[in-house]
């Protein structure tokens, strides 16, 4: 018995096998969640403890984007470093280990640019600063 055309027949047609780019997650994360459970494990601190302004900065740049480098990149810019026994006057609290830190920060070579993009942000604190000092 052979069943007319107009009958519900699957047609055949070609099947292709699902292609995941990044099966693995090891390009992308797979939501801000999972990004940002990185960033605090790379950083070795609750994302809470970071300045607003840097919480503010990982948002957009998790709103634009999920790829590994770029989040890491970010990170690799963040250096945040806590003196426990200081509060707000980190400078006046403990000089020896603020000016150490700086110290360190400003003596340390980077790879890819990255120093001449912190000088240059440096430098235009200090050429804003003298703008409104007079």
């Amino acid at each position: 018995m052979t069943l007319p055309e107009s009958a519900d027949r699957p047609t055949p047609g070609h099947a292709q096998p699902f292609r995941d780019p990044d099966p693995f997650q090891e390009l992308r994360y797979p939501n801000a969640i999972a990004a940002k459970k990185a960033v605090a494990r790379t950083l070795g601190i609750p994302l809470a403890r970071l300045p607003e302004d840097r919480i503010a900065a990982l948002e957009a740049l998790l709103s634009e984007t999920l790829d590994k480098p770029a989040i890491e990149d970010f990170v690799r810019d963040l250096t945040v470093r806590y003196l426990p026994h200081a509060s707000h006057w980190v400078q006046q609290e403990a000089p020896a280990a603020t000016n150490a830190a700086l110290d360190a920060f400003l003596d340390a070579s980077f790879e890819g640019g990255r120093h001449e993009r912190r000088v240059g942000k440096i430098m235009a604190v200090e050429a804003a600063m003298k703008v409104y000092a007079g």
